[in-house]
């Protein structure tokens, strides 16, 4: 016995086929061919519902995949309120090629020219980019910024080994390292030295207590740091053209301090201000300076 057919039904059947089949995917992945010391070159993507603002690059160690991390809440809440594209990178290359300072690394070459392309295939192209680095991630990103520093709007390289040398006007940034971290304690903060004496609008982190390890703590400070930053971008990167906002913080006093003392951090505002020294422990009512 034959049942008739809801032709009705059948066609909602179809239509919900049809929005599903053609409705734009929350997360996307770019990826690009192998080039010689790059073994593999995914990125990826999470748009926001809302017009691109920006994008927020999450590099993770060694070989990482960044597309673990944009899962995460915290980083998917962010780029959500802020509008940002949110991309992870996931680059792979010999380890003895990174012992080398080589492979993806050298994001002046192949490793970043990929990354600006998963970029505007995301739909951020022309936006200013943020990006956060740990470990291996800290040298592919401190290298790009010094290659695209008018692209990038600020960033955070956290815990690298060693350190190309930094040029002058290159953006806003947080240098990080936890003291537990043995000889990439003293590399980073020689690094961030040698950036404020270039004239760069840095802030340096030292980590209590940290070994070479995630931070809930300084991945938090980082974001309040790039907010600051996406609601009052900074035109020029050097101490020439402070706004009555920015603030100097003695690295060792965590009080008011001065550009020219090149253990003094760069501060977009009070409110960051106030969450670094909690970062370090201080316990301290807001400060007036």
């Amino acid at each position: 016995m034959c049942r008739k057919i809801n032709f009705r039904n059948l066609i909602g059947v179809f239509g919900v086929l049809i929005w599903i089949l053609f409705l734009p995917a929350e997360d996307l992945k770019f990826s690009f061919d192998p080039q010689a010391e790059i073994l593999k070159a995914d990125f990826y993507v999470k748009l926001p519902t809302e017009k691109v603002r920006g994008v927020l690059v999450l590099s993770p160690g060694d070989n990482g995949n960044g597309g673990e991390w944009i899962q995460e809440k915290e980083w998917r809440d962010f780029a959500e309120q802020e509008s940002l594209l949110l991309l992870g990178v996931h680059l792979v290359s010999d380890p003895h090629e990174l012992q080398a300072n080589r492979g993806y690394y050298e994001a002046e070459g192949v490793s970043g020219r990929y990354l600006l392309q998963a970029i505007q295939k995301g739909g951020g192209e022309g936006k200013p980019i943020y990006l956060f680095g740990l470990s291996g991630g800290a040298h592919f990103v401190s290298r790009f910024v010094a290659k695209y520093p008018k692209l990038v709007g600020g960033f955070c390289a956290y815990s690298a080994g060693w350190w190309e040398e930094p040029i002058p006007r290159m953006p806003p940034g947080v240098i990080a390292c936890g003291e537990y971290d043995g000889a990439r304690y003293g590399a980073s903060l020689l690094y961030f030295q040698k950036g404020r004496k270039l004239g760069n609008r840095w802030c340096w982190v030292s980590l209590t207590q940290t070994d070479h390890t995630r931070h809930n703590g300084l991945e938090s400070f980082v974001r309040h740091f790039f907010k600051d930053l996406l609601e009052n971008p900074s035109k020029e990167s050097t101490i020439d053209s402070l706004t009555p906002k920015e603030q100097w913080k003695d690295n060792d006093t965590y009080q008011s301090g001065d550009s020219s003392n090149l253990l003094c951090s760069w501060l977009p505002s009070a409110s960051v201000s106030l969450l670094w020294q909690r970062l370090h422990g201080v316990k301290s009512s807001r400060s007036k300076n």
